[in-house]
C-alpha cells in the first residue's frame, strides 16, 4: 500500500501541483496577516517586529506543510476537473472576502510557491514512474 506522498506522487499532475502550491501559499500568508495586526500594529515602540517574524514563518511553514497534504490528497482522490477547479475557486474566493486582495509582493511570492509546486511534482512524478518501472521488471 502506497503512502499519501507517494499516491500525490504519481497521480497529481503538474498543473495540479502548482494550484495546489499558490492556494497553500496564498493560505499561508493567513497566520502573517493576523501576527501582523496583532504585533506590530498594536505595538508601540517598533518592538512587535521580532515575534512577527518568528511567527509568522512558523504558522506560514505549518499551514503550507499540513495544507500541502490535505488538498494534494483531496485532488489525487478527486477525478471531477469541474469539483477541482470549483474547490480552488471557492478556495481563493473565501480568502478574498477575508482579507481583500494580498499585496503584490505576496502575489510575487505565491506565484514562486506555484512555479516551485509545478516543478516539484513534475520531479516526483518522473521518480515515481522511474521507481514502478524499476519494480515492474
Amino acid at each position: 500500500m502506497q503512502s499519501l506522498k507517494e499516491t500525490i506522487e504519481s497521480r497529481l499532475s503538474p498543473l495540479w501541483g502548482a494550484i495546489t502550491a499558490a492556494i497553500v501559499a496564498l493560505y499561508g500568508f493567513w497566520p502573517g496577516i493576523f501576527f501582523y495586526n496583532e504585533f506590530v500594529v498594536k505595538a508601540k515602540d517598533g518592538m512587535g517586529w521580532l515575534p512577527f517574524l518568528i511567527f509568522g514563518f512558523l504558522g506560514f511553514a505549518f499551514v503550507v506543510a499540513i495544507g500541502s497534504y490535505l488538498l494534494g490528497g483531496l485532488f489525487c482522490l478527486m477525478e471531477n476537473m469541474a469539483a477541482r477547479i470549483g474547490i480552488s475557486l471557492a478556495l481563493v474566493l473565501v480568502f478574498w472576502t477575508q482579507h481583500g486582495v494580498p499585496h503584490p509582493f505576496v502575489l510575487a511570492m505565491i506565484l514562486l510557491c506555484a512555479v516551485s509546486g509545478y516543478f516539484q511534482v513534475r520531479k516526483a512524478r518522473e521518480g515515481a514512474s522511474d521507481r514502478d518501472e524499476f519494480f515492474n521488471e
